[in-house]
């Protein structure tokens, strides 16, 4: 399939980057916050009730950016803080003691 590199300029975006940026947040609420609200609250509306869909639409892409901002990355930053401390993994200069070494130096302090 062939396609025009115009057509795909609408990618390049900084809204449609935002949007994949945030939409692991928008894909764990949507479910939970959205479809609730849809049907707990969309009849209030009355006669604006189509608009119910794109109100909580915009209000979940806001909410997943909030989301983003200040869970998701200072919660990763934790995580990488703690998987990559020097020393928690050994790395393939430093590998872990064989079961033989283990046992030698459990033996080896039991008798002293």
């Amino acid at each position: 399939m062939t396609y025009k590199k115009e057509w795909l300029r609408i990618l390049d975006s900084r809204l449609i980057r935002r949007m994949g940026v945030i939409s692991f947040s928008v894909y764990l609420s949507h479910e939970m916050i959205g479809i609730l609200l849809i049907n707990k609250y969309g009849h209030y509306l009355g006669k604006w009730s189509p608009l119910s869909t794109p109100l909580v639409i915009a209000l979940m892409i806001c909410l997943s950016e909030i989301s983003y901002r200040f869970v998701e990355r200072r919660i990763g930053r934790i995580l990488k803080n703690y998987m990559f401390k020097p020393g928690l993994f050994r790395d393939k200069h430093h590998p872990p003691p064989s079961l033989f070494e283990h046992k030698t130096r459990c033996r080896d302090a039991r008798r002293s």
